[in-house]
């Protein structure tokens, strides 16, 4: 349990998804150029013609893709960009000024997503802990750390510079395992998340425990595999603690 565990805007032609759409409503509104703005922007306006049909169509695509990429879109202002080009009028923002826009909303949308998952996984993670320390049997830290001795050994407890031998299951708190390691594995005890080397300092040669971390004593920001604000469940068997020269 190391600590592993512990283009923009496409203005060329390899276009942007949304703007893709964006382009395909412009092209819509254009086959409708007879009908008036004022037609085109009234609520009540027919869907008769196949070219209005199709660009309601295109319009409803458009918003449910943005929608499921959890943009907050300003209708006017997607309308405004729209008249523009299909009017042949000066645009607002520069190429430059638009890749630079799109890149600034991926980062602001990703790291949205991640504030998003950790606090809907504080809450789960939460309740998940408050009820796993009622079980007996369950020691609960200073730290917040919760453990339970499932199997108890009389060997050596290793220090804090020394390596040790282990195997362990992680699993996230419904039970989806994120890493294993049935063989034994070894690694130094000052260079594994928090919650382990806790854990490990407590330990003798011969124990198991299973250990529930909050996210604080392991990857509040998450991994690859891990969501941030995770609280995270693993067994953990101490086979041997080895000197650090060893």
């Amino acid at each position: 349990m190391k600590k592993r565990l512990g283009s923009g805007l496409g203005i060329t032609t390899r276009t942007h998804p949304c703007r893709a759409l964006a382009l395909l409503a412009i092209a819509a509104l254009s086959a409708c150029g007879e009908q008036s703005d004022t037609q085109m922007h009234d609520e009540t306006i027919a869907l008769e013609s196949i070219e209005q049909k199709a660009s309601y169509v295109i319009g409803y695509s458009t918003a449910k893709h943005l929608q499921g990429g959890g943009m907050d879109s300003d209708v006017d202002a997607m309308l405004l960009a729209i008249e523009d080009v299909k009017q042949g009028k000066a645009l607002r923002l520069t190429e430059g000024e638009m890749r630079g826009v799109m890149a600034n909303f991926q980062a602001f949308k990703s790291e949205r997503e991640k504030r998003l998952a950790r606090e809907a996984n504080a809450r789960s993670g939460q309740e998940y802990m408050q009820q796993n320390a009622q079980k007996e049997g369950v020691t609960v830290t200073a730290s917040g750390l919760q453990y339970e001795v499932l199997q108890s050994g009389e060997g050596a407890t290793p220090a804090l510079n020394d390596v040790v031998r282990v195997r362990y299951h992680g699993t996230l708190i419904d039970g989806s395992v994120f890493d294993s390691a049935g063989d034994a594995v070894e690694f130094p005890v000052n260079q594994v998340i928090p919650g382990w080397t806790e854990a490990l300092l407590m330990m003798q040669e011969g124990d198991k425990w299973r250990v529930t971390l909050p996210p604080s004593l392991a990857y509040p920001d998450g991994t690859m595999e891990i969501d941030p604000g995770s609280v995270l469940v693993f067994e953990i068997e101490l086979i041997e603690v080895l000197s650090p020269e060893n």
